[in-house]
């Protein structure tokens, strides 16, 4: 009986590090998601930006030889 209580207390014990490592687990997935998406919106802004800056020169260059 002893012997049967202690493993249900170890069982249940490590059922609640299991829960507690997964919602962890859950949290930082969630987080690299969001980072991630954050990465990707603030290269697309960059790209536009070095676009826009390629086109105000390339209009310079223009005007210029024109």
């Amino acid at each position: 009986m002893q012997l049967f209580q202690v493993t249900m207390r170890l069982f249940r014990v490590t059922m609640q590090l299991f829960w507690v490592t997964m919602q962890l687990f859950w949290m930082t997935m969630r987080l690299f998601r969001v980072t991630m998406r954050l990465f990707r919106v603030t290269m697309q802004l960059f790209w536009v930006t070095m676009r826009l800056q390629r086109e105000k020169y390339l209009s310079k260059l223009i005007k210029y030889f024109l």
